[in-house]
């Protein structure tokens, strides 16, 4: 899949949630920074990036233009309530990338989930949260996000990146695309 097709599929600024999800060392931190370079930065679209894994230093190093990183540890939702708030008054971001999930410092991943949908939907803002998968080492499907399994049911679009080998390249699996909350 190209950054065309991508670009289609996440299209930042329609008030979405967006889960990609994948196994430790399948390259979400680096997918993330790539989908900044290639779609929110070609659309000239201000970014806030939660580094809950990466320092501040290594996103910005690898990523191509202005980017608001945050990379303070422990962060719980409402810290990334009010910093969204913030930049969006401040710099009118669209695009906010949590890099992850299971890093926020709040046990009901379910009301992480319904909060982070209510902050796409207030602020206008595309978000792009990260997710580590845990498991066999088998292509992944929805039911492999067990915890997470919560949050996919209310994201717009759910993405999962595998590799085959450790130095196969990545395959992003698009499991959903479109609608929001599953009826």
């Amino acid at each position: 899949m190209d950054f065309k097709e991508l670009e289609q599929i996440i299209n930042i600024g329609n008030n979405k949630l967006v889960l990609v999800s994948g196994r430790p060392a399948s390259g979400k931190t680096q997918f993330a920074i790539n989908v900044f370079n290639n779609i929110a930065l070609k659309q000239d679209i201000p970014t806030l990036f939660f580094s809950l894994e990466s320092s501040k230093e290594t996103i910005i190093n690898n990523s191509n233009g202005t980017l608001y990183v945050d990379d303070t540890a422990n962060i719980t939702l409402k810290y990334i309530e009010k910093q969204c708030q913030k930049l969006k008054q401040n710099h009118n971001i669209g695009f906010v990338i949590i890099d992850y999930l299971q890093l926020i410092n709040d046990t009901d991943v379910e009301t992480v989930g319904a909060k982070l949908r209510a902050l796409a939907e207030e602020l206008g803002l595309t978000i792009l949260v990260l997710s580590q998968l845990l498991g066999a080492e088998t292509r992944p499907t929805l039911v492999d996000l067990k915890r997470s399994r919560a949050i996919a049911d209310i994201s717009d679009v759910v993405l999962f990146l595998y590799r085959e080998t450790s130095n196969a390249d990545t395959e992003i699996i698009v499991a959903k695309n479109g609608g929001g909350r599953n009826e």
